[in-house]
């Protein structure tokens, strides 16, 4: 699986005149790099980084990684607050018309709990699985957007 395609043009006299650099993504070809080259020297139009090249690529591939380690965290998460606090609730709040279930605090306490301190011991190997997926998520999430702020692309 190549990075990036690259595509060549030459003149009459079969010397290259221009390379363009792109990445298949969702929304298409992206150009990463274009250079034109004149006699025999390169004048750089247009160069994304690495990290950016790497990011666009793999946009897809990382989201839904991402998604699914949020999603297994929390999960895990609230399982181990019904154990901790000894209730069956489900870590999805529901507020349909009249229908309103009553695990807000629950539901708010399984997504945006990312470190787990106090524990029973019964819980200590789940405790440990949630804290190594929060770092990971966290990991990935931050490093992609201090990646991205120092490569300028946003």
């Amino acid at each position: 699986m190549l990075l990036w395609r690259r595509s060549d043009y030459y003149d009459t006299n079969n010397t290259i005149v221009k390379q363009i650099d792109k990445i298949n993504t969702i929304d298409g070809m992206v150009k990463v790099k274009e250079v034109l080259f004149n006699d025999e020297s390169e004048q750089i139009i247009y160069n994304k980084t690495l990290f950016a090249k790497i990011f666009y690529r793999f946009t897809v591939e990382y989201m839904v990684f991402f998604f699914i380690l949020m999603f297994i965290r929390i999960i895990l998460t609230s399982i181990i607050y019904n154990r901790e606090n000894n209730t069956s609730l489900s870590p999805i709040y529901f507020f349909v018309g009249p229908y309103i279930t009553k695990n807000y605090d629950h539901s708010i306490l399984s997504v945006f709990t990312f470190w787990f301190s106090n524990y029973k011991d019964k819980n200590k190997k789940m405790v440990y699985f949630t804290n190594t997926l929060s770092i990971i998520t966290l990991t990935l999430f931050f490093g992609v957007i201090i990646g991205l702020m120092i490569s300028g692309e946003i």
